[in-house]
């Protein structure tokens, strides 16, 4: 007598991977707030559980250190300097790499237009979810692409993506993206936390064991992080984080996470009607680099100011970016003069504790036995506690 499935619903953390039976409004594994989503799972029932103890897996194969190759030169370079900066020096073979950004950024872009760039000689299979084949074919047209090594696929099954990749053996994979894979085991959507966790595995397992190098496009949600479970970050070998503005025409590729090269590296393009234009010299070790979203919002600083330049306008590391191109360079010629001295705009002070008459005239004389300096910037005042004058 066949024994039917059960299934029960679990909520799981979308920060962490947490399951609980009850949804709970903080993870008590993370402490993240309002991340838990319903899940259903399917179990076999007590038969199944019983074929699962008596299976038993063959043992690993093992190497001695000594005889394992790892030989720094081999690696695929992409043909654009910007990209290969970023990575490390180029693609090393059996790589799972992550791109994020927001929607319309340049994600899909730089991928197709690596598939232009790189060697010839290597086959690249790129699996579209999101758009149909046409579709791939119209933006391929306008950004040059043009080869017998690109095979192309519109698939959303991970199984059969994997078999795919088992079949061509190709050189490069680019999913495009993993919101839009599912596993049929699985009973939740596609994009669900276990849904791209299980997806994601599944890929790199393809992937890892014939040395084919991984590129997964990730979404990110509303606050700017990578959507899906925090452990998708950890299970591949490099994230990268594309920025801007689609306002502006200028991007920026971070890697926030880097196996085989430095995280200090960013790379610096320009959105145009053909595609992404290299251009602009990268801030190596910049000190004052913008934290990861910061440069999405310059438009909103005094005349497109940079955060390293309190001043207003663009700060001597983004003026070496902006001279490359005409169009920085007429931007830097239209930025009004600003005098030295109107920095932080309007001085405020604000007290605590004490009557304002006093800390206000100690400010005033402060200020003028400094000739003026003293007032450029805000002055706060706090009363220690049981003082009273």
């Amino acid at each position: 007598m066949a024994v039917k499935s059960k299934s029960k619903t679990v909520y799981v953390c979308t920060q962490c991977g947490c399951e609980v039976p009850k949804w709970q409004g903080k993870c008590p594994d993370c402490g993240s707030w309002n991340s838990f989503v319903e899940e259903t799972r399917s179990t076999g029932g007590p038969a199944a559980k019983a074929a699962a103890t008596e299976r038993r897996a063959a043992p690993a194969k093992v190497k001695p250190l000594t005889d394992i190759s790892a030989d720094e030169s081999v690696r695929y370079h992409t043909g654009m300097k910007e990209l290969d900066r970023v990575l490390g020096g180029g693609i090393v073979p059996g790589a799972a790499v992550l791109v994020c950004g927001d929607p319309g950024i340049g994600k899909s872009t730089v991928l197709l237009q690596m598939c232009r760039t790189i060697d010839a000689g290597l086959r690249l299979l790129y699996v579209s979810g999101e758009e149909s084949m046409r579709q791939v074919k119209l933006r391929a047209n306008r950004l040059g692409v043009d080869g017998n090594n690109v095979l192309l696929t519109a698939a959303t099954d991970a199984e059969e993506i994997y078999e795919t990749i088992l079949a061509e053996k190709p050189d490069v994979v680019v999913v495009d993206s993993i919101q839009t894979i599912s596993l049929s085991a699985i009973t939740s959507s596609a994009g669900s936390v276990t849904q791209v966790r299980e997806c994601t595995q599944l890929l790199i397992n393809a992937c890892k064991g014939n040395e084919i190098p991984l590129f997964i496009v990730g979404h990110v949600n509303k606050d700017g992080g990578i959507a899906g479970p925090k452990v998708l970050e950890h299970m591949v070998d490099t994230v990268l984080y594309f920025e801007g503005d689609r306002n502006l025409s200028y991007r920026i590729l971070r890697a926030i996470k880097n196996r085989f090269g430095s995280t200090n590296e960013i790379g610096v393009f320009e959105m145009s009607g053909g595609g992404l234009l290299e251009g602009g010299k990268p801030l190596r070790n910049a000190p004052h680099r913008p934290a990861p979203g910061c440069f999405r919002h310059l438009h909103h600083l005094p005349d497109g100011g940079d955060p390293a330049h309190p001043g207003g306008g663009p700060g001597p590391h983004r003026q070496n970016q902006l001279r490359q191109s005409p169009a920085g360079a007429h931007r830097l010629r239209l930025q009004p003069h600003r005098p030295p001295h109107r920095r932080f705009g309007e001085t405020g002070r604000i007290f605590y504790g004490k009557s304002g008459c006093i800390p206000q005239c100690s400010g005033g004389n402060a200020h003028r036995r400094s000739g003026g300096r003293f007032g450029r910037g805000p002055l706060h005042g706090l009363q220690p506690s049981g003082q009273t004058h």
